[in-house]
């Protein structure tokens, strides 16, 4: 969850009220800086691996600049930064990753490998290719998260310049893989506990230090993000928020499952790419719900979330695959629920899948199976096993996916209860 750790800062309640009305004023507002050209940016990566727009020449001083090259160079891998701002509406639609694709594809053929960071408003985004898929489990993710959202030597995370957060996630990076990615697991879980300490016991944060004003913690919190993104990112939160409502569908439409049932393995890697991706815009622009029961389906989304793009690698198995257009359809349900849940209505509860092979679609009644289990199962499933033949199993293998000792067998790709989240999330195989 992106939380943000107790301000302190010396912001005022009159700097605040003066940020609430650039929220308000804003809405029409256009962008005070125009993104740059992938061209140009391309040409420049080519020959330093730092961008830094002149927007952010003030935020980005000569000297960092330079220490950030250094930095970069010295980092594993193909590592490029480039800084630019990036709003609703322009060339990029705003969007991190559709600007590093629009400069890998300036960039020549050998040199598209490796990690892209960017940034939105203050916070890194960080965006890893390799063999020229998308990478998602690349070290970059954690030392993003790290460099965001986490305290370190230098104080507050929330007192660090977007410069100071770019050379973190780089010197970051010299760290083993699997010791960055254990730092960043702990993190995330001390940082989530500390944010629903903050929620659910209605903790005011300090302005000011030991002597100052305390205001509510949402009101902080605005403060924060607002003072981190004057003009640009200002302009694009307000936008944001007023889309967000209605961002997510319930569940994945079936459509989705009947195409990805008659595509190749190719095709389903692509499919279930192309719905993660969908889904961390979704996630990156629904707000944090206020009531605890929705915070708790919030998390329950990014949680299915991150166990889909930790599942989603090249070669990744057929049932991985499948796996991941699964937990998608989780989180987008979660979602959809912490947003009914905010509101006082009840939610929708979420069509359950065929249990024999969810790229089947929504089940239409439950079949009994073995031993008198019944199960959730599309028609031509459930007919099948009425009438004692074998249903069109989704195969791991040799055999049926239920008949293999994983994840998705033992929860049968959560028919088999609600834990399928918290079981791929923790790392169950």
């Amino acid at each position: 969850m992106r939380s943000v750790p107790p301000v302190r800062r010396p912001y005022s309640l009159a700097v605040l009220a003066l940020l609430a009305a650039l929220l308000m004023a804003a809405g029409g507002a256009g962008p005070a800086f125009a993104a740059p050209s992938a061209v140009t940016v391309a040409e420049e990566l080519q020959r330093s691996s730092v961008y830094i727009d002149p927007a952010y020449e003030e935020a980005v001083p000569r000297e960092l600049q330079q220490r950030l090259r250094q930095a970069a160079r010295k980092a594993p891998g193909n590592v490029r930064v480039a800084l630019a701002p990036l709003v609703k509406g322009d060339q990029y639609d705003g969007d991190g990753r559709e600007f590093t694709t629009a400069i890998r594809s300036r960039l020549p053929a050998g040199q598209r490998d490796g990690t892209f960071v960017t940034a939105n408003d203050s916070y890194l985004r960080s965006y890893s290719w390799t063999g020229g898929r998308p990478d998602f489990k690349a070290p970059a993710d954690d030392a993003e998260y790290l460099a965001n959202f986490t305290d370190g030597d230098d104080g507050e995370a929330g007192d660090r310049s977007l410069g100071e957060r770019v050379e973190v996630l780089l010197t970051l990076l010299r760290e083993p893989a699997d010791v960055l990615h254990r730092r960043a697991e702990k993190a995330k879980a001390d940082v989530n506990d500390r944010a629903r300490s903050y929620r659910s016991s209605g903790t005011v944060a300090r302005v000011g230090g030991r002597n100052g004003i305390e205001i509510p913690w949402w009101l902080a919190l605005i403060g924060v993000l607002a003072a981190g993104a004057i003009g640009v990112g200002v302009w694009r939160r307000s936008r944001r928020g007023a889309r967000a409502a209605n961002a997510p569908l319930p569940v994945l439409p079936d459509r989705v499952f009947e195409h990805a049932r008659a595509a190749q393995r190719a095709d389903l890697a692509e499919d279930a790419d192309r719905e993660l991706l969908a889904l961390a815009t979704v996630l990156d622009e629904a707000p944090v719900p206020a009531t605890r029961e929705g915070q708790d389906a919030y998390q329950r989304a990014l949680d299915a979330y991150t166990g889909a793009r930790r599942r989603m690698r090249d070669g990744a198995p057929t049932v991985d695959l499948v796996g991941v257009l699964v937990l998608v359809d989780h989180a987008r349900d979660d979602l959809a629920r912490a947003a009914a849940l905010d509101a006082g209505r009840k939610p929708a509860n979420r069509p359950a899948l065929c249990f024999f092979d969810p790229l089947h679609g929504r089940a239409g009644r439950n079949a009994a199976w073995r031993d008198g289990l019944r199960v959730p199962a599309c028609t031509a499933c459930a007919e099948a096993v009425k009438s004692g033949q074998a249903p069109d199993a989704l195969r791991d293998g040799d055999r049926p996916y239920f008949e293999a000792d994983t994840v998705w067998a033992r929860t049968g790709y959560g028919t088999f209860g609600d834990d399928l989240v918290e079981r791929v999330a923790r790392g169950d195989r």
